[in-house]
């Protein structure tokens, strides 16, 4: 089993753009996310709104702080998707696909979860990555 790695992506920075770095950083094909502690904010989540393929999403945005309860993942180069995800995840600024599945609690103690469509850091993060050698 490879050796998990610890990411820390510092106040302010987007979560995205730091786990590309790190990845293509690595050179790595795949990788599987297994948790994160920490807080972001300026979060956007993804949820499918019906039983239809492609799977039609919904963003539910979140402005202010959050606490990070939940955090997993996988990550792989574009070019291993397959063509249903390619259909559904259109994004064009990475050449990795960056698949996290985020919950979080806010100030009022309220829990959101989903598709992690963006978000920054809060106070701190830390990401516990690891090299897969495939989905």
């Amino acid at each position: 089993m490879s050796q998990t790695l610890e990411l820390e992506i510092g106040r302010g920075e987007d979560i995205k753009t730091a786990i590309n770095e790190f990845i293509n950083e690595k050179g790595w094909d795949f990788a599987y996310i297994s948790g994160a502690v920490g807080s972001v904010m300026d979060v956007s989540l993804s949820n499918p709104q019906s039983r239809k393929i492609p799977i039609e999403v919904a963003i539910t945005k979140l402005d202010g702080p959050c606490e990070v309860v939940g955090f997993t993942g996988e990550i792989m180069k574009k070019e291993y998707m397959n063509e249903e995800l390619k259909k559904i995840y259109r994004d064009e600024s990475s050449s990795l696909f960056i698949h996290i599945h985020m919950s979080c609690s806010t100030k009022d103690a309220m829990v959101y979860g989903g598709g992690l469509h963006q978000g920054k850091t809060f106070r701190g993060l830390k990401i516990y990555v690891q090299k897969t050698d495939g989905i």
